[in-house]
């Protein structure tokens, strides 16, 4: 896996954007992936307290606006993405229901 820092320096030597939207790409990707990897976690859990219940009802959220705003910046859909998202809202619904 690479970090966030090689990704950037990869992107900027390719000069396909420029310098600001590779911060904001290479930024986002690496929260998103630590959103994803979170939510995951949190989806493996049969019964979630009412703290990971909370937990993972913003992080769909928090994943679903970095995901709109990548959707601006790049050519990617992010579609896995918005997959589990879905499927962790699912998740927080039917505890609640």
């Amino acid at each position: 896996m690479t970090t966030a820092k090689e990704k950037l320096v990869a992107r900027l030597l390719e000069g396909s954007h420029d310098i600001f939207t590779e911060f904001v790409t290479v930024g986002l990707e690496d929260s998103l992936d630590i959103i994803m990897a979170e939510v995951n976690r949190l989806m493996q859990i049969k019964n979630l307290s009412d703290v990971q219940h909370t937990d993972l009802n913003e992080l769909y959220h928090d994943g679903k606006a970095v995901i709109r705003v990548l959707k601006y910046y790049t050519t990617n859909y992010y579609n896995d993405e918005g997959r589990l998202m879905n499927k962790a809202w699912d998740k927080v619904l039917g505890e609640v229901f």
